[in-house]
């Protein structure tokens, strides 16, 4: 997160509003969540990764993402949807 004032037009003042990166996260108890990586990152804020969904094919993980291009609307109208595949997924999991 970084400060509103310095945050690019596209994230509208909110901190907490970033959507061109979309992590994978992991739970061992569905409460304690840790960070596994990164999915798909957009060039710009503009250029959103968001609303995944996901299905797991043998050993990787295939991720269908909503997102956008420089030519997409907004962050949040995006104008693609993106395949992305995680191999060997359950590898990302640590201790």
């Amino acid at each position: 997160m970084r400060r509103p004032d310095e945050l690019p037009f596209e994230r509208y003042n909110l901190p907490n509003n970033e959507r061109h990166i979309l992590g994978l996260y992991f739970s061992r108890n569905c409460i304690d969540w840790c960070f596994a990586g990164v999915v798909a990152r957009g060039e710009t804020p503009q250029q959103a990764r968001h609303y995944a969904s996901m299905v797991v094919v043998g050993e990787d993980l295939l991720v269908l993402a909503r997102s956008g291009d420089a030519r997409a609307h907004s962050a949040h109208d995006g104008n693609l949807i993106t395949l992305h595949k995680v191999r060997s997924f359950r590898h990302l999991v640590y201790t």
